[in-house]
């Protein structure tokens, strides 16, 4: 039986207390499990270290204790002779490295290079890189040409956890299992859609990285535009994550803004209380909401809006995908009704894990007139377990499917046409800056 070892950089960070251990800990009770060695900077003996994880997991108890025996811990330098001491903790293990660090070049080169220098690559090794990969087209290309240069891309695993999300992988299943869509699923059929993700809370202790970044690029640059992808997208040959990447890859080369026009597609806000944030300038004009309209340029979508919103300190919590269907203007009820309303999809990722599906009816015998009504599921009300997306994703990475990560050539187009908006809002970003 193959050994197994979990590397995790960053071991005493935020992302790995947060997601990563409570994820590992359920696909261990799931009967998935290897050995754990948690990699930093920060000493800690592997007492010290167990009970940091400890304190990350929901519950306490026997099963716990179980888990937390498979860890150990080494600390060390993001350098060669820092992971040199990696050595004889992964020898005989085919390894994944978790890079739950910031995936700057620098850092990244020096990781990759301790690799190397002390022989710590093979063909089943894999790494895991969180988001953001890069800052913007040409970081994005230098750190691909770097990790190609030690990995071949079957080995790459660039997560967006979004994409794990029940909900999102159930939308593949959704367009391509039911037959009923795909017919009325182009330019002809479709209105508009829209692609939300909305936040209650502000930057929450994040200024440092927010400002720099900015709504456009720390959200519609990977989780709207992959949504995006997931909605327009052509059938993809096989489900083969080879295929899969083609088709998204494909659709994000033709994303552009609407009609392509310039600063009428784009609105940008900033919440008032925002400068009054950690490690925020007075001066800033970093937005904290954006909205893209843009369309996809092929024979099917071209014509149909797409408007692509995110927001933080904004009413509620929650991402939607809604999809507008065009009504008839000439229709069975002419001169006594007025035309039935739109049939809409309205898919909410989260909090509701739900579908519904607007059509018209007839609301009693007296009213003849078409009213519309709402078909709904909810998978929160069924039997269905929907599982925290980063337990989605590493389990995807134990059984070696890269479906839900990022291909390379994905994360490219996505920068080149985020670089092509930021080009048009920069000069004019005084201007266009609302504030709420």
């Amino acid at each position: 039986m193959e050994k197994r070892k979990f590397v995790i950089f960053g071991a005493s960070g935020n992302l790995a207390t947060a997601k990563i251990y409570p994820a590992l800990y359920r696909l261990f009770l799931r009967g998935i499990f290897c050995d754990y060695t948690g990699f930093g900077r920060t000493p800690f003996s592997d007492r010290e270290f167990r009970s940091l994880v400890r304190k990350s997991l929901p519950e306490k108890g026997k099963k716990v204790e179980e888990f937390l025996e498979k860890f150990n811990y080494v600390t060390g330098s993001y350098d060669k002779d820092g992971i040199k001491s990696l050595k004889n903790q992964t020898k005989g293990f085919s390894v994944t490295y978790y890079m739950a660090i910031p995936i700057t070049y620098d850092l990244i080169k020096n990781t990759l290079l301790g690799f190397e220098e002390n022989k710590l690559i093979d063909k089943d090794t894999k790494i895991v890189l969180e988001k953001p990969f890069g800052t913007d087209f040409i970081s994005a290309e230098k750190l691909n040409v770097l990790l190609n240069k030690y990995f071949e891309e079957k080995q790459i695993f660039r997560i967006d956890h979004y994409l794990a999300k029940d909900l999102i992988k159930n939308l593949f299943v959704l367009r391509f299992a039911n037959p009923i869509f795909e017919p009325v699923w182009d330019n002809k059929y479709i209105k508009s859609v829209n692609i939300t993700l909305k936040e209650d809370a502000g930057i929450e202790g994040r200024g440092e990285y927010y400002d720099q970044t900015g709504a456009i690029k720390d959200v519609i640059q990977n989780h709207l535009l992959q949504l995006l992808t997931l909605v327009t997208m052509d059938r993809p040959e096989d489900l083969s994550s080879a295929a899969i990447h083609e088709e998204k890859s494909r659709i994000l080369g033709k994303v552009r803004l609407f009609k392509e026009k310039g600063l009428e597609n784009i609105e940008i806000g900033q919440y008032k209380s925002y400068k009054s944030e950690k490690e925020v300038g007075e001066d800033s004009l970093t937005e904290t909401k954006a909205s893209l309209r843009v369309e996809v340029n092929t024979e099917r979508w071209r014509g149909v809006p797409i408007y692509l919103s995110t927001g933080k300190k904004l009413e509620k919590k929650t991402s939607d995908i809604a999809i507008e269907f065009k009504s008839e203007e000439e229709h069975l009820w002419q001169g006594s009704c007025s035309i039935p309303a739109e049939n809409k999809l309205f898919i909410n990722v989260q909090p509701e894990y739900s579908v519904k599906l607007q059509l018209n009816s007839i609301s009693d015998s007296e009213n003849v007139c078409p009213r519309p009504i709402s078909l709904s599921f909810s998978f929160l009300e069924s039997e269905t377990v929907v599982r925290d997306a980063y337990e989605n994703a590493l389990f995807d990475l134990h059984q070696n499917d890269r479906s839900v990560f990022l291909g390379s050539d994905e994360i490219l187009y996505s920068w080149k046409f985020i670089d092509s908006v930021l080009e048009k809002i920069n000069p004019k970003r005084k201007e266009l800056l609302k504030f709420y």
